[in-house]
C-alpha cells in the first residue's frame, strides 16, 4: 500500500506498508529507494542483497533498504518467504533505525519472531479504506512497531554485553586456576586474554 503525503519535515512519515506471502523465488529489485524501507520477515526464508552483501535471511529477522541504496531481494525456492514493511521518511526516521542497530553497513535486525510487531503490520496493511484519520492510524502504529524493536535490540544488546563479560570472566579463571603456582600479575592476565586491565 503506497501512501501518498506531503508532509515530508514531520518527525515520521509513513510512506507505504504492506504485507505478501511470497510465492518460490519471488524477487524486487535492483531497485533505489527514495526512503528507509523495513521488511519484517513473518515466516519463511530468503536472500537480501546490496551493493557490498548477500544476507540469507529467515523468520523472526529483517531487513533496511537505505534511500538511496541500490538493492535486490529473493524468496526462497523451497520456502518462501512471508513479510509485511514499512517505508517510512521524516526528520528522525534514521535516528530511529539507529536505535535498533541498524546502519548501511549493518542493515539486519535480528531481533526474533515478535507477535506484537507482526500484529502493526497487519493492522497498518488492513488500514487501506480512505479517511481522515488513516494517515495518523498508521503514523501510530509505526511508532508501536518501531518501539517495539528497538526494545528487542536493546535487550539483545543488554544480553550480547553480559555475555561478552562472563565469557570474559571465565576465561580469567582458567588462566588463574592454570597458573595459580605463579605470582600474576592482573596486567598479566589481561594480555593473557588480549583485554584492557580495566577488564581483568
Amino acid at each position: 500500500m503506497k501512501l501518498h503525503s506531503e508532509m515530508r519535515s514531520v518527525d515520521l512519515d509513513v510512506h507505504e506498508c504492506g504485507y505478501e506471502n511470497c510465492a518460490p523465488g519471488h524477487s524486487f529489485g535492483p531497485a533505489v529507494r527514495e526512503y528507509y524501507l523495513f521488511h519484517y520477515i513473518f515466516s519463511g526464508r530468503g536472500f537480501f542483497r546490496t551493493s557490498e552483501n548477500t544476507y540469507h535471511l529467515q523468520e523472526g529477522q529483517g531487513f533496511l533498504i537505505f534511500p538511496d541504496d541500490l538493492n535486490y531481494y529473493q524468496a526462497d525456492e523451497d520456502t518462501p518467504w512471508s513479510y509485511g514493511w514499512l517505508g517510512v521518511t521524516g526528520i528522525h526516521a534514521e535516528e530511529y533505525f539507529h536505535q535498533c542497530g541498524l546502519s548501511v553497513k549493518n542493515p539486519i535486525w535480528s531481533g526474533g519472531k515478535d507477535e506484537f510487531m507482526e500484529e502493526c503490520l497487519l493492522k497498518m496493511d488492513s488500514a487501506k479504506k480512505p479517511d481522515t484519520a488513516r494517515q495518523l492510524k498508521l503514523t501510530g502504529y509505526a511508532y508501536l512497531f518501531l518501539s517495539r524493536m528497538i526494545e528487542k535490540s536493546t535487550l539483545q544488546l543488554s544480553r550480547n554485553k553480559t555475555n561478552r563479560h562472563d565469557a570474559y570472566l571465565q576465561a580469567a579463571v582458567r588462566y588463574m586456576e592454570q597458573n595459580y603456582y605463579r605470582n600474576i600479575r592482573i596486567a598479566e592476565i589481561a594480555e593473557a586474554l588480549g583485554g584492557a586491565r580495566t577488564h581483568a
